[in-house]
C-alpha cells in the first residue's frame, strides 16, 4: 500500500472511531435554565477548594504563562460576562475533564449544573458524550 492510500485509510479509520466513541447528539444541549443554580450540598468549602479542577488545571494549563487555579477556575464559572482569560479557564473543563472529573469536581462545589451549560453554550464546541451527560442533570421541577 503507499503511502497515499495508507493516509488516507488512517484518516477514515480515525473518523470512524471518533464517531463511535462520541457519536453525534441529535438533542443537542438543553438551554441553560433548565438546570438548577443550586451547589452541591456536600458541605465542602466552595472557597477554591477542588482538588480535582486544581489537579485538571495543573496537568492543561501547564504551559500557561500565569496558571490559573481552582479560585480562579470557580471566579470564571461564576462571572456573568466572562473574560477571554475565564472562558480559556472554563474551557478546560469542556475539553479536556472525563466525565469523572466533571461529576467529582460538581460534587466539590466548583459549579452548578447551569453554570456549565452556560459556558458550553458560550463556547459552542463540547463533545456530544459531555451534552448528553449534562442533559442528564436536567432539573426535575
Amino acid at each position: 500500500m503507499d503511502s497515499k492510500t495508507w493516509n488516507a485509510w488512517l484518516d477514515t479509520e480515525e473518523a470512524r472511531r471518533r464517531l463511535e466513541q462520541d457519536p453525534p447528539d441529535n438533542t443537542g444541549l438543553l438551554a441553560a435554565d433548565e438546570f438548577d443554580d443550586e451547589y452541591n450540598s456536600t458541605g465542602v468549602d466552595r472557597r477554591g477548594s477542588s482538588k480535582t479542577i486544581a489537579g485538571l488545571l495543573a496537568g492543561a494549563c501547564a504551559g500557561w504563562a500565569r496558571q490559573p487555579n481552582a479560585t480562579e477556575f470557580q471566579e470564571a464559572m461564576r462571572a456573568s460576562r466572562p473574560s477571554r482569560r475565564q472562558r480559556s479557564i472554563s474551557a478546560v473543563l469542556i475539553s479536556e475533564a472525563t466525565l469523572d472529573e466533571v461529576l467529582m469536581a460538581h460534587r466539590e462545589g466548583a459549579f452548578t449544573w447551569r453554570q456549565l451549560s452556560e459556558r458550553m453554550h458560550q463556547r459552542g464546541r463540547y463533545s456530544g458524550t459531555l451534552a448528553r451527560y449534562v442533559n442528564m442533570r436536567r432539573s426535575r421541577r
